[in-house]
């Protein structure tokens, strides 16, 4: 039987030893493929799980591996030199975070199916030569032995366990896809707001810029075909590059200056020797003055993670109108501003499911970096207005949320903070988070931001028992709108309570943003 070396935690045993697993179990199945249908159904379902398994870790080692060519050729190959590469797992677990257990427990579990299907058709095979002594012979005759033992309830278990697993390990990579997507291929707008000693919003000049956000534990790129190096002199861990690009929802950030007013909007740009904005006396005239250079500098914060934010001159309208001319007067609309009866006019049903969906989108995006604080407000978040007859949906084109960072603050990551209008640490202990059954924070808060929304009323996060209350009555939304604020509140997806795991923002996705957006598209239908 194939050595699965399951035991022993680390990429090689468990992708090598099941790649190995398939072949044998292919080699054997040969010996009984010509006289039943049951052998052949059960090599055609191998057939397709071996080359959806091996799709996968083509697909899985390119996250560490640059040239595809190389990833096919170890893919194929059990013993390829590229499996015995020291940093090759190292560099997994580097790129994966979170995900590199998930994945191994997927990954242990298709081997030990795999495995386990080798030990069935091993011992079919030791049955069968015990009752004749010559296995051809029997095979050639077409006995009814062979049909039983393939019809057995536990080989079609382990063929079920080893399609779900593949299942698992295409979704998993999915998600990891689509997290890598939204932190680095998402457009959104981030709006610099300058003010002045007196925190007094200066507007002599607007502009658009483009940034890129870049983690500097690992900035410089992998070279292709070959594995980024997992330490630095021995002993620091590179991380993933991380190209931040926002989109829907934006981050505002008042930064302390003299003058000027920079509006930045993100996007992919090419890396450029840059200065330390951070070191400048005057952060926005830096960023206004030199608008033909390739880069205008950059921003380091540092947090558990840091990054570098990079500025460059805008090659398109990220704004869409947005913000028309320097001259156009823009009102800064915080959200929890128009929660009373004269603006719910102004907000159509569909408005509002569009931005409940909005939130949830932000949410997903922003609880994991220090611009979204684990309590949040409603008023958190703002959208731009120009004039009181512009459409809803223009508007919330705009939303935001907001930050503030002074210029000498830029090193420490405990002085980003939330705007002047949230500053205030949340009074909920841990005894009352636990008494409340406040599970999960950052879900919490959502959940009593879509509460408002529904119920077109302001209540804070910490009235945990007005909160409570207004959940138990029935929404203007409908019931479904009910049933996914319920859910946030009390982070009832059945995944836990830490929104860092995949699983539970999968669940956070397909419930409540899956829903909202089945909602919407029953209300846009509806109106044409």
């Amino acid at each position: 039987m194939a050595e699965l070396a399951l035991g022993v935690a680390g990429i090689v045993p468990l992708i090598g030893g099941a790649i190995k697993a398939y072949k044998e179990v292919k080699r054997k199945l040969k010996l009984f493929r010509h006289r039943s249908k049951e052998t052949k159904k059960l090599q055609k379902v191998l057939r397709i799980q071996r080359q959806v398994f091996a799709n996968e870790c083509r697909l899985w080692l390119k996250f560490v591996i640059e040239d595809d060519d190389i990833a096919a050729d170890m893919v194929s190959d059990a013993d390829h030199d590229g499996w015995r590469g020291p940093d090759l797992d190292a560099s997994l677990r580097s790129r994966l975070h979170e995900n590199y257990d998930t994945w191994h427990d997927i990954t242990a579990e298709i081997s030990q199916s795999i495995s386990t299907l080798e030990a069935d058709i091993m011992n079919l095979e030791e049955r069968t030569k015990a009752k004749s002594g010559k296995l051809k012979n029997i095979v050639r005759k077409g006995q009814e032995g062979v049909k039983v033992a393939l019809n057995a309830a536990t080989l079609e278990k382990t063929l079920d366990k080893l399609r779900s697993s593949n299942n698992e390990l295409k979704g998993l990579r999915e998600q990891v896809v689509e997290t890598h997507r939204v932190q680095g291929e998402v457009q959104m707008n981030l709006a610099l707001v300058c003010r002045n000693h007196t925190r007094e919003m200066l507007k002599s000049t607007l502009v658009q810029l483009e940034v890129r956000s870049q983690n500097l534990e690992w900035i410089e790129p992998k070279l292709p075909g070959q594995l980024s190096s997992t330490q630095e002199d021995g002993s620091a861990s590179h991380k993933r590059l991380k190209v931040v690009r926002f989109a829907e929802t934006a981050v505002q950030t008042r930064v302390q200056s003299n003058d000027g007013l920079a509006h930045v909007s993100s996007g992919q740009s090419t890396a450029y020797e840059s200065c330390d904005l951070g070191l400048s006396k005057d952060i926005c005239k830096e960023l206004t003055r030199q608008l033909n250079a390739k880069c205008l500098g950059h921003l380091d914060v540092h947090s558990d993670e840091a990054f570098r934010h990079s500025f460059y001159p805008a090659k398109d309208s990220f704004c869409k109108g947005a913000l028309h001319s320097p001259s156009t007067s823009q009102k800064v609309v915080a959200m929890d501003e128009v929660l009373d009866d004269s603006s719910r006019d102004f907000f159509s049903t569909l408005d509002r499911l569009r931005l409940a969906r909005s939130l949830v989108t932000a949410v997903l995006k922003f609880h994991s970096t220090p611009w979204l604080s684990e309590f949040w407000r409603l008023r958190d978040l703002a959208f731009f207005k120009a004039h009181q007859s512009e459409e809803v949906s223009e508007a919330l084109r705009t939303l935001h949320l907001r930050v503030e960072v002074t210029q000498h603050q830029l090193y420490s990551m405990e002085d980003v903070q939330a705007s002047s209008d949230s500053l205030a640490p949340s009074q909920i202990s841990e005894d009352e988070r636990l008494f409340c059954g406040i599970d999960n924070s950052t879900l919490h808060s959502l959940g009593v931001a879509l509460l408002q929304i529904g119920r077109w009323t302001r209540v804070e996060p910490e009235d945990v028992l007005k909160v409570r209350k207004l959940a138990l009555r029935a929404s203007s939304l409908g019931p479904r709108y009910h049933e996914i604020t319920q859910k946030c509140l009390r982070c009832d997806f059945g995944y836990g309570s830490d929104l860092t795991k995949p699983r539970l923002q999968e669940a956070v996705y397909e419930n409540v943003i899956g829903a909202l957006e089945t909602m919407i598209s029953s209300l846009e239908l509806a109106d044409d």
